[in-house]
């Protein structure tokens, strides 16, 4: 049983490529026997990538200008403008394996560096267990460093091991940080 599934999987892996293989080819050998269908189809081919280039470089265009104009936007005025702009908090999550140090210091330095009021910015850092010993002295340290310019950083540790997760998935990792550091956040109000 397991032998005909094997031989029918590799049947099936090497038939997008034999099809590949007869429609490039086809011009030469169905030309013999059908000239007019092979220059229909080549003249179609041709009309149909022309059209399709046509159609992707006016989308290139058109969102290039878009993007333009987005950068040209001053977010930062706009958003002080907010009714609410002293209510909002910014919950920034930064999930970490076995960053380095200096990793973790050029991310935090980064979030320093720009306009938006620090007292309004939570940071949340999580680790995976297997490394989270070392990133924890590394937190501690960071955190002792920018107590002054980032007032609040919460450390989160994903435990290994947790039913249905895939191993090693980033997105278990920040999925659990942001979860308890919501948490953690809705229980202060």
């Amino acid at each position: 049983m397991i032998k005909k599934e094997a031989v029918l999987q590799r049947v099936l892996q090497t038939v997008p490529g034999i099809l590949t293989w007869a429609v490039l080819t086809s011009p030469l050998w169905l030309g013999y026997k059908f000239p007019l269908a092979v220059i229909f189809l080549v003249t179609f081919l041709c009309f149909f990538w022309v059209y399709r280039a046509f159609v992707h470089t006016i989308g290139s265009y058109i969102g290039y200008k878009r993007y333009k104009k987005e950068v040209a936007t001053d977010w930062s005025s706009l958003c002080r403008k907010l009714p609410s702009v002293e209510k909002m908090r910014h919950l920034i999550l930064i999930p970490a394996v076995n960053e380095s140090y200096e990793v973790l210091k050029n991310t935090l330095g980064g979030i320093v560096k720009s306009d938006f009021p620090k007292s309004q910015i939570i940071i949340a850092l999580t680790c995976e267990e297997r490394g989270a010993k070392e990133v924890k002295q590394r937190i501690e340290t960071l955190k002792k460093e920018f107590n002054t310019k980032l007032p609040e950083i919460l450390f989160y540790t994903h435990p290994a091991g947790i039913a249905g997760e895939a191993i090693g998935a980033a997105a278990a990792n920040r999925t659990w940080g942001g979860r308890h550091a919501v948490a953690e956040l809705k229980k202060r109000g």
